[in-house]
């Protein structure tokens, strides 16, 4: 073929249930583990699309014995077509099956049944959008293992609001673009994979993806993903393209909803300041010091306003400063925890790594608790309250969760009640110039001469309603 136009092996017959998008650049030494993970999948109904991009390695003669199996193609570009368009190609001109997915040269499927349960859990929601999965993440050259990404804790169906506002503002929330799994009439409904992007095509993805309906979530770490030396590395120039193009998804998606009437357009700023402040946060807590300048330097060219707002900025700027240990020292002298006895009284500082899977508490049958959140912006504390005080409920204590009324916290509330845990919401936020603290103190201290508590926790407070709340705390003798 001539020009710039790709060349592919022929068309299998008949249609297959799923169509895997396999995407190759010099990738030659992971095509092997890659598609040997594919290949070896207990499901059988489903055809392998190879787009190898010009590739100046030897990944053609790696991928021609896999050649011989009818479900795998090859299409081969004569020149460097780019990220953007071999995905889409990929998915909209090659793919055939009823569901798409598309997994990275370099990574590689982890259980031989991943695509037999994603297949089962959103063959069960048939309005289901795309289905994700929990994840592991490796190390290149020693092949250890990094971490491992639960977003929730066991397998769930979520309302497509609900997953837009986690995804957009809580960092326990992960989607990996290997291995999801779309339903082709939502992706299409959708719209596809934006023309406009060059590097955040699968965050817009399941932004608009989840206007379209709902998401499944499988709890099992059934993909891995290859972390290379060079990912640690950007210009900014890349980092500052990234952050445009996920501030661009996030005003789209929001638009969208806007238009469809879902209140979900409403957490707009509250979602840019997560997007442009989260990996900075994590860049600065893990040794990242350039990386971490280099995102809020970007930050705050794109949204100045926002950013100058934020809590993620103070936070980067006083971890550079001050280092590990001045920062955990300035974080201790600012949130002290109250030394009253016998109470359990403390202020949890909000930091920003990503709140692990609680631990089984001890038994606490008959112990009276009281957890009170006023953030749930940093590391995921929505579902660390949620399944602490459902772990808590388990083991005997008396457990009431308060919340502030903000519809911020709506889901946890909602979430916490479908989980038969008692919820109290009070006014905490303070006017200007701290007006108002005295009746949201006396508020408290009624909660809690009613409630009689042994243990009274205070998760994500700020400085100043911290100060108000351990002392409404000692007033009512908790």
């Amino acid at each position: 073929m001539s020009g710039n136009s790709p060349t592919a092996t022929p068309t299998p017959t008949p249609t297959p249930v799923l169509s895997v998008t396999v995407l190759n650049y010099n990738y030659g030494r992971y095509l092997p583990g890659c598609l040997d993970s594919i290949l070896g999948q207990t499901f059988r109904d489903f055809e392998v699309i190879v787009i190898d991009d010009k590739s100046t390695d030897d990944s053609l003669e790696i991928v021609k014995p896999y050649l011989e199996d009818p479900r795998v193609r090859l299409v081969t570009h004569e020149e460097n077509a780019g990220y953007r368009k071999s995905l889409i190609e990929g998915t909209e001109q090659y793919s055939r099956g009823e569901f798409l997915m598309v997994i990275s040269a370099d990574d590689r499927v982890r259980q031989n049944d991943a695509f037999e349960r994603q297949l089962a859990l959103i063959r069960r929601h048939p309005d289901a959008a795309f289905s994700f999965s929990s994840y592991e993440r490796f190390d290149d050259a020693t092949g250890d293992v990094l971490e491992t990404q639960h977003s929730y804790e066991g397998d769930q169906l979520l309302d497509g609001e609900r997953f837009f506002r986690d995804y957009t503002t809580r960092q326990f929330v992960q989607v990996l673009h290997s291995g999801t799994m779309i339903r082709r009439s939502a992706y299409e409904k959708s719209g596809g994979y934006r023309r406009d992007l060059g590097i955040c095509l699968d965050f817009a993805m399941w932004l608009v993806l989840a206007l379209e309906g709902p998401v499944a979530y499988c709890d099992e770490t059934l993909y891995s993903y290859r972390s290379h030396a060079l990912q640690m590395s950007q210009s900014f120039q890349k980092v500052h393209t990234n952050a445009k193009e996920c501030v661009s998804a996030v005003e789209v998606a929001c638009e969208r909803a806007r238009e469809r009437g879902l209140p979900i357009h409403e957490i707009r700023d509250e979602a840019i300041q997560y997007i442009l402040f989260a990996i900075a946060i994590d860049d600065a807590f893990s040794g990242r010091p350039t990386l971490a300048i280099s995102r809020s330097l970007s930050a705050l060219l794109l949204e100045p306003k926002l950013t100058l707002l934020s809590s993620g900025l103070p936070i980067v700027v006083a971890r550079l400063v001050l280092g590990e240990r001045g920062y955990d020292l300035a974080r201790s002298m600012a949130r002290p925890e109250s030394k009253a006895a016998p109470s359990a009284v403390g202020v949890q500082a909000a930091g920003p790594e990503v709140v692990p899977r609680p631990a089984s508490p001890p038994e606490a049958r008959g112990l009276g608790v009281v957890l009170m959140i006023n953030s749930i912006m940093m590391g995921g504390a929505e579902e660390h309250v949620r399944r602490l005080a459902v772990s808590l409920r388990a083991r005997g204590a008396e457990v009431t969760v308060v919340v502030p009324e903000t519809r911020e916290v709506d889901q946890l509330a909602q979430a916490l009640t479908d989980a038969r845990i008692p919820v109290e919401r009070l006014t905490l936020a303070l006017g200007t110039e701290g007006k108002g603290v005295i009746p949201r103190a006396l508020g408290l201290v009624g909660l809690l001469r009613r409630l009689r508590p042994r243990v009274f926790h205070l998760h994500l407070i700020g400085y100043t309603v911290g100060r108000w709340a351990v002392w409404a705390a000692r007033l009512s003798g908790v």
